[in-house]
């Protein structure tokens, strides 16, 4: 069998970036609903300019420490498989990003890439084997690698539709076995 060659959406299935932004939306802002309804109806009504202003928030980047299921995934696959993080944060963020894999020992800390165009990035790495939580990311990126959407709230209306996965343990054992 041939090496695998594993591309990485970072926030959702890797950082809890989601969480940080909700939680700081009710410290900061007292937003009382549900995580669901922030994510699913208050987020989506903003104004783009508002989103853009929450996506390019520094904090919500770098108060999360791993969770365990992600170390133990990208410890154990970092022995299989060739491993790149692809991700559509800002790229003023990038050294967060980048102190934040050091400080955490992530591995292949420098296979780094920030665009929001993923599937040219998977074409252009080999990627054998894609996880993203955007359903839109996951249907272009199939063309070229075996895509899996990380199941979220947000994602619900396509998880029956795409390959979907529901924690980093069942992609560990979708794609490794």
């Amino acid at each position: 069998m041939n090496r695998i060659i594993l591309a990485l959406d970072i926030d959702g299935p890797l950082y809890s970036w989601h969480e940080a932004v909700y939680t700081l939306w009710q410290y900061e802002q007292n937003y009382q609903g549900t995580y669901e309804d922030f994510w699913l109806d208050y987020i989506p009504n903003l104004s783009k300019e508002r989103q853009d202003y929450i996506v390019n928030l520094p904090i919500p980047y770098e108060t999360q420490v791993p969770r365990q299921c992600v170390m133990d995934f990208l410890n154990y696959a970092k022995e299989r498989a060739d491993i790149y993080y692809i991700t559509h944060r800002p790229i003023e963020l990038e050294r967060i990003t980048r102190k934040y894999f050091k400080r955490y020992d992530f591995p292949y800390p420098d296979n780094l890439f920030m665009t929001g165009d993923k599937v040219t990035c998977c074409r252009y790495l080999g990627v054998t084997h894609f996880l993203d939580d955007f359903a839109s990311q996951v249907e272009k990126v199939s063309a070229v690698a075996d895509a899996y959407l990380f199941a979220k709230p947000w994602n619900r209306e396509y998880q029956d539709t795409l390959k979907t996965v529901y924690s980093l343990k069942e992609f560990r054992e979708r794609i490794f076995t």
